[in-house]
């Protein structure tokens, strides 16, 4: 006879942490050949060392490219460097796989900066091809 089990028996478990407020960094940001580059302002994520990047874009007509990166300090106003842990130096996408929408998450880990930042370069854009992007980040524990 098989066993079987309680669900007083299985405990919560708790998978990612607390979540800390969500951020819009990108809110349907076109670029395209004015402007070609785009930089958020600052997000606080002191005392968090994880997060999750949600992402979605699309390009329209035939656009080259789009390289996103996130960028860390420890002081608002300081210097940004950018962070090159995976998967944030994978976002870099080209034309063809985003002909129709992408709409992803990553999970970032190791965290060690109290201030974040994103920034998008677009390639090959004009008035008529160009890239649309909305990128939010929401931090845990």
């Amino acid at each position: 006879m098989p066993s079987t089990f309680s669900l007083q028996q299985v405990k919560p478990v708790r998978l990612m942490g607390l979540n800390g407020t969500t951020v819009v960094h990108m809110n349907a940001v076109r670029l395209d050949d004015d402007p070609t580059t785009y930089t958020s302002t600052a997000q606080e994520i002191t005392g968090f060392n994880k997060g999750r990047i949600d992402l979605d874009l699309q390009s329209t007509s035939t656009p080259t490219d789009i390289k996103i990166t996130m960028w860390g300090s420890d002081t608002e106003a300081g210097t940004y460097r950018k962070l090159v842990q995976d998967p944030v130096n994978l976002l870099w996408f080209e034309d063809g796989g985003t002909a129709t929408q992408i709409q992803e998450s990553y999970p970032i880990e190791n965290l060690t900066n109290k201030w974040i930042k994103f920034k998008a370069v677009a390639t090959g854009t004009t008035a008529g091809a160009y890239f649309d992007i909305t990128l939010s980040f929401t931090p845990v524990t």
